[in-house]
């Protein structure tokens, strides 16, 4: 006696998958915010715990910007001199596509330090004038 049949355990499969994706997307979030909340205080360790996050899937557009931004941040403010911002870009991409107006303005904050690092002072004084925007 068969208990399955093919479309069954393929619906099931689909379902596990499913589950498992939104699992590792909830708790890299709830990594991130931990991140965040830990910026101000303590940015060394909010830098060491993104170091140890799995960065999010590209796919998953939200995390991937924040975790972008915050490393960025972290980075920023542990005097790490970020000499590509490749980093930064992505998050710029990400919230200048939506309407959250803090996000974008610290996005753009963090790239004008990212080119002060660089020392191009043209393009951290643009940065900075479009972050009070």
């Amino acid at each position: 006696m068969q208990y399955y049949n093919e479309n069954t355990m393929g619906k099931f499969l689909l379902t596990l998958i499913l589950f498992t994706l939104v699992s590792c997307t909830q708790s890299v979030n709830k990594k991130l915010m931990k991140a965040d909340s830990l910026m101000q205080r303590y940015p060394d360790s909010a830098l060491h715990l993104l170091e140890n996050i799995k960065p999010p899937l590209v796919a998953d557009k939200y995390n991937y910007a924040y975790y972008a931004l915050l490393l960025t941040q972290a980075r920023d403010k542990n005097f790490i001199q970020q000499t590509s911002d490749s980093l930064i870009h992505i998050a710029i991409a990400f919230y200048d596509s939506t309407e959250n107006v803090s996000m974008q303005a610290k996005a753009h904050y963090l790239k004008g330090g990212v080119y002060r690092d660089c020392n191009n002072s043209r393009g951290a004084i643009k940065e900075y004038l479009t972050a009070i925007e």
